[in-house]
């Protein structure tokens, strides 16, 4: 039984985990609203290489870069 719970509970305690580095290293951001905050952390502990939104005043100073949904989409390739 202790093996079931230690399965079922593992992945959620990563997640937590992930959740927590993502949320202090947001609050180390100086970006104007903490969702984004979150959000540019995220996806720099992720390796992205930009933040495809439609709210660029928001990541102003985000570590990654940030580009409209219109200046993606050439990057993204036509898939």
């Amino acid at each position: 039984m202790a093996k079931l719970r230690q399965r079922v509970t593992s992945p959620v305690s990563g997640r937590y985990s992930a959740l927590r580095r993502s949320t202090q290293e947001a609050l180390q951001l100086s970006l104007p609203n903490f969702e984004d905050s979150v959000t540019a952390a995220a996806a720099q502990q992720t390796g992205c290489d930009f933040i495809i939104t439609r709210d660029l005043k928001g990541f102003r100073g985000s570590p990654i870069r940030s580009l409209t949904p219109e200046a993606a989409l050439p990057l993204l390739g036509n898939s």
